[in-house]
């Protein structure tokens, strides 16, 4: 059958030239082949199924092409079947090993990866990849199935197009940074003729038609070199190859020139077969004799034999003026120096020889080296391996896929600002890959985050504490000022107004007296003291009148000792907000609504607080003056007034739960909702709400409800 033997030939070919020591290797090699079997020859076919013929020929340059060993010659087999064939994927979950499997999910996060976004990113695409990999091989593999497809799809389909736009914005420089030359060339080439056919296949139309004049005239150029050569009694190899259509393209649109106006349309090879030691003393010998004959360009010569470049590329390369005036590069180079030109690190490697396992993975290190530091040199890389240091930064992604590079241990609080700072100000947390996450979740390499926010969220001082990139922390530092101007701004009305109640006049010699007084740095640091209470005005009035401070003491006391000898009131305060001849506020510590069994309190300053029956400090207050208490109640008509309430509603951390929470409160319930903070942690998520509620009624059917909805465990009313 013709199928079979197809794919028995290809099984013997792998199983020979891969070089597997191992058994296990060997019967997974078996088992793949198996698998590709059965779910593409499982009838006669005459016809070799395209997603085969990818595979294969993924393994073919994964290993012939760019060194890899057995382990990733089975991930180059599978990878483009596992994630084009739902049932053939089945079933190497099934049949495969469980390590197999492992880097086929490794493989899924760079499938995963919406690259098409990236193309104009392709340093943070490759630092993305390198830290969501464990295994640089997951990458060259990839790259591998991106040539074959262009060597093996038809260059019409959506798929083709999308793998051509990748492989020529990111995966070629990748192949030009690790010395993979000729792949390098390749792609390029094949990526171009997808993305520009008109252009491609016009520059290979007149390359085609000028072939012969090309061959007659490198001929001639070519005659008295290998004269001055031979007689030099160097053993040498002359090639030439027409420059790539990719790179003849790039020339025309630098120089703004035509084709018939690109001279250097090729290049002379001249290879030396000389011992490693003579290696630099031949390539210059022969420099001398190429330039002897025919003019050099200075400005054209490259010396990358003292130099070599951080791929390991050595050669000598100069441009000189041969025959009717025509430019054309030569290279000189060794025979070692060329294979290492042609197979990259692949080649460095197989020169001093891959015998062991530990060589393999030293050699695998150093592409890891040579792709986070592009700037060191492969011959460093090589001589003093160390263990990959992965990047500082940490790469996750927006709702649409968009790409965002932050400093590693950055949050969502952090990447929030990064967005925006009105929406950095405003958050209250993330859905990271649909799961709810507070504001401190540090952010992990590929994670995708929605940013959840709330028109009544603020930043605070505790957000200083967990954020990680400047960025953020300036944001933030400058809100607080901010706010902190317009904090201090109501302390100076508060001075300035009890300052003309004092018949004193409101200067700064006044405020630089009490700046000094109370030791402080700066006139802001007075303002905010006085705005939020910590500064007593009493003691302010004190200081500028002469009056002591022991005689406004001594008046509290006798203030108070009245409240003590006053009989207890039997009048009801009936609390209503339309009320304008009543003074009167709600206490802060238990938020009382129409419907709960209030009471109110009477202070020393700031008129009466309703509080609550069960409020967290009732029982203290009663206890210790029971002779400041007066009874209160609702205003039977109380109506069209919103309270504010706190909720608290814990559950099973579930994708959706938070809409359907709110979806509930608002719509449902037309309940506004002033704040929202949802902390998730081990799967189960507790969520502060606070509420503007009309009665108690109202929250109480609304608490019910919410207990109803599957996930929810439990739903109370807190004081806060």
């Amino acid at each position: 059958m013709y199928s079979q033997s197809v794919i028995a030939a290809d099984y013997k070919w792998f199983l020979k030239t891969s070089n597997l020591d191992s058994p296990s290797c060997k019967k997974v090699l078996r088992q793949v082949f198996e698998l590709l079997s059965k779910h593409y020859f499982s009838s006669e076919n005459f016809i070799i199924p395209q997603e085969y013929e990818i595979a294969t020929e993924t393994g073919r340059i994964a290993f012939n092409e760019m060194g890899l060993k057995s382990e990733a010659i089975c991930l180059a087999l599978l990878w483009y079947p596992f994630f084009k064939n739902k049932d053939f994927s089945s079933d190497c979950k099934q049949i495969l090993p469980v390590e197999v499997i492992d880097w086929l999910h490794e493989a899924e996060k760079i499938e995963n990866i919406d690259t098409l976004k990236l193309i104009n990113q392709p340093d943070n695409y490759l630092k993305l990849s390198l830290n969501l990999l464990s295994d640089i091989r997951i990458l060259l593999v990839r790259i591998a199935e991106f040539l074959a497809i262009l060597r093996k799809e038809h260059h019409d389909s959506v798929e083709v197009q999308s793998v051509a736009q990748i492989s020529y914005h990111i995966y070629a420089a990748v192949l030009h940074q690790l010395g993979l030359y000729s792949l390098n060339r390749e792609m390029l080439d094949n990526a171009f003729s997808v993305l520009h056919p008109d252009d491609y296949y016009g520059i290979l139309s007149k390359l085609e038609k000028s072939t012969v004049k090309r061959a007659e005239y490198i001929e001639q150029f070519c005659s008295p070199l290998k004269t001055a050569l031979s007689n030099a009694g160097l053993k040498f190899e002359l090639k030439w190859r027409t420059k790539s259509i990719h790179s003849i393209w790039r020339k025309m649109k630098v120089q703004n020139v035509n084709f018939e106006q690109v001279f250097d349309l090729f290049a002379v090879r001249i290879i030396l077969q000389v011992e490693k030691q003579k290696e630099k003393e031949a390539c210059w010998l022969a420099y001398s004799l190429v330039t002897s004959i025919y003019e050099p360009n200075p400005a054209r010569l490259r010396d990358w034999i003292t130099i070599p470049k951080s791929s390991g590329y050595e050669s000598l390369h100069t441009t000189v003026l041969g025959p009717d005036h025509h430019w054309v590069e030569v290279q000189i180079r060794s025979a070692r120096m060329d294979m290492i030109a042609e197979k990259g690190l692949a080649a460095h490697w197989k020169y001093k020889g891959i015998r062991t396992d530990k060589s393999y993975e030293e050699w695998l290190n150093s592409l890891r080296e040579i792709l986070e530091s592009p700037e060191k040199n492969l011959i460093d890389a090589l001589s003093g391996i160390n263990k990959p240091v992965r990047t500082e930064d940490v790469f996750v992604f927006t709702p649409k896929s968009e790409l965002k590079k932050l400093k590693k241990g950055a949050t969502v609080l952090d990447f929030a600002f990064e967005l925006h700072t009105e929406i950095g100000s405003r958050c209250t947390g993330a859905r990271v890959n649909n799961k709810l996450v507070p504001l401190k979740y540090i952010l992990q390499n590929g994670d995708r985050i929605e940013i959840l926010t709330s028109r009544n969220q603020k930043p605070t001082k505790d957000w200083l504490n967990f954020v990680v990139t400047s960025k953020a922390k300036t944001k933030i530092k400058r809100w607080l000022t901010e706010e902190q101007h317009k904090f201090a701004e109501r302390g100076r009305e508060i001075l300035k107004r009890k300052l003309k109640n004092w018949k004193l006049e409101y200067n700064e010699m006044i405020v630089s007296s009490l700046i000094e007084h109370y030791k402080l740095p700066h006139s802001l640091d007075l303002y905010s003291g006085i705005a939020d209470g910590s500064i007593d005005m009493l003691e302010i009035k004190a200081l500028l009148s002469g009056e002591s401070r022991e005689e406004e003491t001594r008046q509290s006391v006798v203030k108070e000792e009245k409240f003590r000898q006053q009989p207890l009131k039997t009048d009801i305060l009936i609390v209503d907000p339309a009320l304008k001849n009543v003074s009167y506020q709600f206490g802060k510590c238990c938020h009382p609504i129409p419907g709960d069994r209030i009471f109110g309190f009477i202070t020393i300053d700031k008129g009466i607080t309703i509080h609550h029956e069960d409020c967290p400090n009732a029982r203290f207050l009663l206890t210790n003056y029971p002779y400041r208490r007066i009874e209160a109640c609702w205003a039977s008509d109380i109506k069209d007034n919103y309270f504010e309430v706190s909720i608290m509603i814990k559950g099973e951390d579930e994708i959706g739960m938070a809409n359907r929470l709110t979806n509930i409160v608002s719509n449902t319930f037309s309940v506004n909702i002033t704040s929202i903070n949802i902390e998730s942690r081990q799967n189960e998520f507790s969520g502060l709400f606070k509420l503007q509620v009309k009665h108690t009624e109202q929250l109480n059917q609304l608490i019910e409800r919410l207990r109803r909805v599957k996930g929810v465990k439990s739903v109370a009313r807190i004081d806060q």
